[in-house]
């Protein structure tokens, strides 16, 4: 393992910090959590795809935000970035892209790119 004494010491001090969680499920709710406390969008959207929404919904729901479900590439059943871009509007408060399958998204570095340069809040 190349990055073996890397992780680690990584591992080690995330444990030792006393500031981790374990599991996806805890992880979404505080980062939607943040969203909601930084931007106030209650009652506002975040993107995310059905076969992989469920701790997204949920986490959605419990801090006042709904869930909106875009398509999935055919090939990898991941989200659908450019549907998903289609999806975004004013509305949209954040996007949940899950890694599912052995597969790994491919996101633009800037989605506002990838969607013309449209008047949307940034998606990076």
């Amino acid at each position: 393992m190349s990055y073996q004494v890397e992780i680690k010491q990584e591992v080690l001090s995330t444990l030792r910090s006393g500031w981790w969680l374990n599991g996806n499920k805890g992880a979404l709710e505080l980062a939607l959590a943040a969203v909601v406390a930084l931007t106030k969008p209650q009652g506002r959207e975040v993107l995310l795809v059905a076969n992989a929404g469920g701790y997204a919904s949920g986490a959605c729901w419990r801090n006042g935000l709904v869930p909106h479900f875009v398509d999935v590439e055919p090939h990898s059943h991941l989200m659908d970035i450019h549907a998903a871009v289609e999806a975004a509007s004013s509305l949209t408060a954040a996007m949940v892209v899950t890694h599912l399958y052995g597969n790994v998204a491919v996101i633009p570095v800037s989605l506002d790119q990838t969607a013309g340069n449209r008047n949307r809040g940034s998606c990076e």
